[in-house]
């Protein structure tokens, strides 16, 4: 029942852009959700947020927000991948300024995590934003620099939201133990990032990031599209 559901709301999204085209969000562009010039324009956040935590744009930017919570909360698919495609760019700038392009071996292969959904949450929205997104950078990458996991980390169980618990303590322990690895030798001295859509609190990217660096990874960054 589920997967007529599905199937129903996207041919019925992919009716509705061929009777009426999309145009660019930001400047009316046709034939374009987010042009490259109207992204360009969005200031980026030139301080990382966290510690080995990197976010390209602020959420209070309007363009941004719009575009995540219509990619979140409304089926809209497509806006994975101009999102994706200036997080590859931004990618490619931070890893060369970091130095985290080479190891002692040659050319480091990075594995894109996305932070995944309960399975509740996947259930009711039906794909996870962050997955969609990571498969863009892939997609964008021609150099086989990142490849993408959807499976090695889970999500154990449905917590409260972050953004509803205000006192620190609280946020911490809503997540603890949250994450879990499966098939961990797949990450045995990976060097990993991280992806979600947006970072708010930064507690989630953090105890997704413990989790992996615990079961033997041997570098793990974070990523979102904003904060």
């Amino acid at each position: 029942m589920f997967m007529l559901k599905d199937l129903f709301t996207n041919v019925k999204h992919v009716v509705f852009s061929l009777l009426f085209p999309e145009n660019c969000r930001g400047c009316g562009k046709a034939d374009v959700l987010l042009c490259e010039e109207c992204l360009a324009l969005v200031p980026e956040n030139h301080e990382n947020p966290y510690k080995n935590v990197w976010s390209i744009f602020p959420y209070e930017n309007r363009l941004i927000r719009k575009s995540i919570q219509d990619l979140k909360f409304k089926n809209r698919k497509e806006f994975a991948a101009p999102l994706g495609a200036a997080l590859y760019e931004y990618l490619i700038d931070l890893l060369a300024d970091e130095n985290l392009f080479s190891g002692n071996c040659g050319k480091v292969t990075w594995l894109i995590v996305p932070v995944p959904l309960s399975k509740e949450r996947l259930k009711t929205r039906g794909y996870n934003q962050a997955g969609l997104i990571g498969q863009s950078i892939v997609d964008k990458d021609k150099s086989d620099i990142f490849i993408m996991d959807n499976s090695v980390l889970y999500k154990r169980h449905e917590t409260v939201s972050q953004v509803e618990i205000k006192d620190r303590k609280r946020r911490l322990e809503n997540l603890k133990g949250l994450f879990a690895v499966r098939n961990a030798q797949l990450i045995h001295k990976a060097h990993i990032i991280v992806l979600d859509d947006v970072v708010t609190t930064g507690a989630t990217m953090r105890e997704a990031m413990k989790t992996l660096r615990s079961a033997g990874a041997r570098k793990v960054i974070g990523l979102s599209v904003a904060h």
